[in-house]
């Protein structure tokens, strides 16, 4: 045997294997259910300990599958003779798989569990995760899938879910809560206490983080085809489900210098693009009649000439005259004129109509980003209210700087 193997040997040996050379060892058999039986014909495990400490100190222990694998090892201070459960356990132990992976391992005190306890999957991933009081789940229970990129967590106490929700998560930073009872998505509206700020070249960003969802809006007085309150808004969807935004979910309360409150109507895309669409055609109306005056006259141009008579002395006569390629040239460039001002207005109006919200559906992982309109009041204050499924995220501003 090489000198390689024999070191690997001696690492695997514990100060349990030094004390049972020299301890008297006995075993106990039992089955699926960690009772003792006495034929080992019958059982699925066995255990090897001290029979001859009979003191109430921690003693070691080591339990095998009946095939032979190691399937666990710790402390005892009693072992009951009947039934294992009954047995009072204490110190660190740890359980493994036939492959010699850890399956689980915690702490015991006198029988009863404390401190962390972690359950793993054969591959090496943890399975659940929870901290133990009195032999009770208590604090965060944590459980993950297979592949490690999923979890659940639930808040015990005693054993018991202390609410009725739990979150679930992946690895992607993707979360949402849901309640026990019904496994439904839970969909609440954040505490104003909850709202932070970010900047952006130097202009302020109010913003939550709440059900998985990121939203941010900015307030913009603006003159824009109208005198605007323009909101724009920013939402970032991390959590598990694809969520509906809608304008129509929108609303706007503003609170007037003399202290009333007036509800502001936030104008859908149709309707404030109709009023784009209708303001430009105006122009285009005017700025056609202008065009079309200034092309009326061109290639006209006219000439004095004085001449003097006897009997009438001096005299001035007018000559028009007309130059049709001069004509042709000014139509030309009126008419490109007009047609690069129209182009103008509906490259203006397809800006607008692409960074008008409207109803989308936003999707794990997506954002989405625009603007509505409400139409100007000044006031004192005003109050923006973004629902989203049925969570309200709600964003003052002050009028009065």
């Amino acid at each position: 045997m090489s000198k390689r193997v024999w070191i690997a040997i001696l690492l695997q040996m514990s100060v349990f294997d030094v004390f049972s050379q020299v301890a008297k060892l006995d075993t106990l058999y039992y089955d699926k259910d960690w009772k003792v039986i006495s034929n080992p014909a019958f059982a699925s495990y066995y255990r090897i300990y001290d029979a001859s400490d009979k003191t109430l100190e921690r003693k070691p222990f080591r339990d095998y599958y009946i095939t032979g694998e190691l399937q666990g090892e710790g402390s005892y201070i009693t072992l009951d003779n009947s039934d294992d459960h009954k047995s009072i356990m204490d110190g660190e132990w740890t359980n493994y798989y036939k492959s010699g992976k850890v399956e689980q391992k915690g702490y015991c005190s006198h029988g009863k569990q404390e401190g962390e306890y972690t359950v793993y999957y054969e591959n090496g991933l943890i399975k659940a995760h929870v901290n133990m009081k009195n032999d009770k789940m208590n604090g965060i229970l944590t459980q993950f899938n297979e592949a490690g990129d999923q979890c659940t967590q639930i808040e015990m106490l005693n054993d018991e879910p202390r609410y009725n929700y739990y979150i679930f998560s992946n690895k992607d930073g993707y979360s949402s809560k849901f309640r026990i009872s019904d496994n439904t998505p839970i969909w609440e509206s954040p505490n104003i206490n909850e709202m932070k700020s970010d900047y952006k070249d130097g202009v302020a960003w109010p913003y939550y983080i709440k059900n998985g969802l990121i939203v941010a809006t900015h307030n913009t007085i603006l003159k824009d085809y109208g005198k605007w309150y323009q909101i724009s808004i920013i939402i970032s969807n991390h959590s598990m489900y694809p969520i509906l935004f809608d304008p129509k979910n929108i609303s706007s309360t503003l609170i007037k210098n003399n202290g009333e409150n007036e509800e502001l109507h936030v104008w859908s895309s149709d309707k404030y693009l109709k009023k784009v669409r209708r303001k430009q055609n105006w122009n285009m109306a005017m700025a056609g009649l202008a065009s079309g005056l200034a092309s009326y006259n061109a290639g006209y141009s006219s000439s004095s000439t004085n001449s003097y008579s006897t009997y009438g002395g001096y005299s001035t006569s007018q000559t028009l005259t007309y130059n049709s390629t001069e004509a042709y040239q000014q139509r030309l460039i009126e008419s490109n004129r007009l047609a690069n001002y129209e182009n103008t207005l509906l490259n203006d109006r397809a800006i607008k109509q692409q960074g008008y919200l409207k109803k989308t559906t936003v999707y794990p992982g997506e954002t989405i980003s625009g603007y509505v309109n409400i139409k100007r009041t000044k006031g004192k204050s005003m109050e923006v209210t973004i629902d989203i499924n049925g969570a309200k995220y709600i964003f003052p501003w002050n009028l009065s700087k």
